[in-house]
């Protein structure tokens, strides 16, 4: 049986079709439900080979990207409170998660989704541009052909307004800076694009550009070479 579907996150190894093996390995991730709250669960994943270069990949949902325990949703929301409240800190914003959902990233895990979450929209490492991770322009350029608007410019338009979100303690070096910036002007232009009702818009980003790339879009590396978890100064 071969596997076809909407809301995977592999379809293609190397452009051959995957084949389901009648193997399943359990996998937990925190998921959002449709109350909006977190929930963590146990899921039953599919595993498929590929006839051509016989690797095993693990089938997931949409909502899942490889090597993340918390689902996209959540990180998106969690990006969002950080950059868009420009008060709170790293900190300040995980502990308002907590108080609103039982499980709440840490502070040195928002750091890394923000961190490489930047890199990926920069497009600044090689090894983050590749086929299981494809580069922000071109995932602009997808979206630009399927959708009546203009993403690129879009993102190109939103650099000085997305500068007005991150204040100076957040960052201490211009590389931190430009990343919180990224992460800023591409939920901008996810809101643009599919409005301020979507409960996740890079997830729905995700599922709209799946027959282009066959992987998630705005997949995203954790482990990249960067500075060090930033503290704040001491007085």
């Amino acid at each position: 049986m071969f596997l076809w579907g909407g809301i995977v996150d592999a379809l293609f190894c190397k452009k051959f079709l995957l084949k389901f093996n009648n193997k399943w390995v359990k996998r937990g991730a925190v998921l959002l439900d449709a109350t909006g709250a977190h929930y963590k669960k146990h899921l039953s994943i599919p595993l498929a080979g590929c006839p051509t270069c016989k690797k095993t990949l693990r089938v997931l949902p949409l909502d899942i990207l490889p090597y993340k325990t918390y689902g996209i949703s959540i990180i998106q929301l969690s990006l969002q409170s950080y950059v868009f409240h420009i008060s709170e800190g790293l900190r300040a914003t995980t502990a308002t998660i907590k108080t609103k959902f039982v499980y709440a990233p840490h502070p040195s895990t928002l750091w890394r989704w923000s961190k490489s979450f930047g890199e990926k929209v920069l497009s600044r490492e090689s090894q983050i541009v590749n086929y299981y991770y494809p580069p922000c322009s071109a995932i602009l350029a997808q979206t630009t052909r399927k959708c009546a608007i203009n993403a690129a410019d879009i993102f190109i338009d939103l650099s000085a307004a997305a500068q007005l979100y991150i204040t100076g303690f957040k960052y201490h070096s211009e590389r931190r800076l430009d990343q919180l910036i990224a992460v800023v002007r591409i939920l901008l232009v996810a809101r643009e694009i599919f409005g301020n009702t979507a409960s996740s818009t890079l997830l729905a980003w995700n599922e709209m550009l799946l027959s282009e790339f066959f992987v998630p879009a705005w997949n995203f590396p954790c482990k990249i070479k960067d500075p060090t978890l930033q503290h704040t100064r001491p007085p």
